[in-house]
């Protein structure tokens, strides 16, 4: 979201908390651990957390049942 949240699904779980860009990287905060910070790549819709292996599309938030 613009004003600096997030909301993920992965596997169904979902999880949230605040994003903000240090030295390049971005860096999710979920507010019970240390923030993990990672070089992005984004090609269209994709997105690719360097490093990590995790890979995911973004898109414009949606209600969830």
């Amino acid at each position: 979201m613009r004003e600096g949240t997030y909301q993920a699904y992965h596997l169904g779980k979902p999880t949230k908390g605040k994003w903000y860009l240090r030295d390049g990287e971005l860096c999710l905060d979920p507010g019970k651990a240390e923030p993990d910070c990672r070089e992005v790549w984004i090609s269209g819709s994709k997105i690719e957390f360097r490093g990590t292996g995790f890979e995911g599309v973004l898109q414009a938030p949606q209600k969830r049942g």
